[in-house]
């Protein structure tokens, strides 16, 4: 099974990234672009198992690992 997961800072926390890709795009002539925040995503594959197993381990990795991050 492939999964994708998206990684997202909380909205509570500031963005450097976002206000600089933000800065960037307005000084191209992009300025009706009002809010950029910047993530990551992670690309994965997992063994063969149920669509319930996998959405269950995918929950635990996301609680274990990601955090770290």
């Amino acid at each position: 099974m492939k999964a994708e997961i998206q990684i997202t800072l909380n909205p509570a926390v500031l963005d450097p990234q976002g206000q600089a890709v933000l800065q960037s795009l307005h000084r191209l002539g992009f300025t009706d672009a009002q809010k950029v925040r910047v993530g990551k995503v992670v690309h994965l594959e997992l063994e063969d198992q149920s669509h319930e197993e996998a959405i269950a381990r995918l929950g635990s990795m996301s609680e274990n690992f990601w955090p770290i991050l």
